[in-house]
């Protein structure tokens, strides 16, 4: 390798490095990036500039940090996001959060993980958790992770699941153990939502149910609500029947469902 491609080399890991943290919780400033990758400040600049002219980074208008841009998932799927999210999950994710109040979001996933495309939470007046578009969301413990694992394809599972056993993450931790992944599966089937619930940390929780394309699932919608307001079993009941109504208009909308809703 010459010195030119050596050069062009350490640039493009370095940028996929930065995209990797900005993902990991998102809204990082210049500071906590150079922490987390290494790199200067002088050459982040140059990093990040070039990452927000190609469309991948965005400037966080709730702080001082980046987020990713839908662009970023959009390189391993076949959606054409943009129409497909600012044309119409969007505008019905708005029209819910306002009769709702409580924030909405909507994700999909990315390998072992899911991802924000699409979140209210600047327009609604109940957040804490001010996440942005680009959030990286753990898949066993997050209401839209055990929403989407326990309805996609049993052969998804099982990759999805061998790769986070093979995880260093504290969060993926859980899948090591299979009897906890079965009740989490099981409960979310019958329950016919996932569900998050952190009274310590964030003192919210979440409910979230899954949207299909034809036989699979491809992204997930959520409401997150301040657990001292109610238990996830009691937001169920008061709001699971306009959550899934919104996921299956969504499916109208975009022209997709689901062959056969019943879980196996």
């Amino acid at each position: 390798m010459d010195a030119a491609s050596g050069s062009a080399h350490r640039g493009t890991l370095r940028a996929l490095s930065v995209l990797k943290a900005v993902s990991e919780e998102g809204g990082h400033n210049v500071s906590r990036l150079a922490r987390l990758t290494g790199i200067s400040r002088q050459a982040l600049y140059r990093i990040l500039s070039a990452l927000n002219d190609a469309g991948y980074l965005d400037r966080d208008p709730n702080g001082e940090g980046y987020i990713l841009t839908p662009l970023v998932t959009s390189l391993s799927t076949g959606f054409r996001e943009q129409a497909w999210v600012t044309g119409i999950v969007a505008p019905i994710l708005g029209e819910l959060q306002r009769t709702v109040v409580w924030p909405i979001d909507l994700a999909t996933s990315v390998g072992d993980a899911m991802y924000l495309r699409v979140t209210t939470r600047r327009e609604s007046p109940l957040v804490i958790e001010r996440r942005s578009t680009g959030y990286r969301l753990p898949m066993l413990i997050s209401a839209v992770g055990k929403a989407y694992i326990s309805y996609c394809p049993d052969a998804e599972r099982a990759l999805i699941l061998r790769t986070l056993v093979r995880s260093n993450a504290p969060e993926d931790r859980i899948a090591q153990d299979e009897k906890a992944v079965y009740r989490i599966i099981k409960t979310t089937r019958e329950n016919g939502y996932g569900y998050r619930l952190s009274e310590v940390e964030t003192m919210t929780g979440t409910i979230a149910v899954p949207l299909f394309l034809e036989d699979r699932v491809f992204a997930c919608v959520a409401l997150t609500f301040f657990s001292k307001a109610m238990t996830p079993n009691e937001a169920s009941q008061q709001y699971l029947s306009i959550l899934t109504a919104t996921a299956r208009r969504i499916e109208q909308d975009l022209g997709v469902g689901p062959l056969d809703r019943t879980p196996d």
